[in-house]
């Protein structure tokens, strides 16, 4: 699969047991918690004509996470306000852990207790209820 450092590698072969039927037009080795394929096809149906009326659109932002727009002339705007606020606190604590941090000296049992601190900080998920309509 290419050379690399002057040497030739051997190429990587995988062998799946569900392919779509069709024509294959790409197949992607990809990387999401593990490996997986993702093959784009051709499944011989046609893309469904524009319908006048029935589509909407989405604007993603950080202020108002979700503005989605009716072709009618509705709107809902969704805030991000929890978000925001979540996003501001771990900033604060990250800041005032790595501000105690700079003042330990390296290998001392402080500093390797505020690093494992640091890391579950960076590892936190945002809760699903974040998100309101307002």
């Amino acid at each position: 699969m290419g050379i690399h450092h002057g040497k030739r590698e051997k190429p990587i072969v995988v062998y799946a047991s569900h392919l779509p039927k069709g024509t294959i037009k790409e197949i992607e080795c990809c990387w999401d918690q593990g490996l997986y394929l993702a093959v784009t096809h051709e499944d011989g149906q046609k893309a469904k004509a524009y319908k006048p009326g029935s589509s909407i659109g989405i604007d993603l932002g950080e202020v108002h996470t979700i503005g989605a727009f009716c072709e009618n002339g509705q709107a809902l705007p969704t805030t991000g306000r929890k978000i925001l606020s979540l996003h501001r606190l771990r900033n604060k604590k990250l800041a005032e852990i790595q501000r105690r941090q700079s003042k330990c000296q390296k290998g001392k049992q402080g500093a390797a207790r505020r690093l494992q601190i640091l890391e579950r900080t960076n590892e936190s998920d945002v809760s699903t209820d974040c998100v309101s309509k307002k």
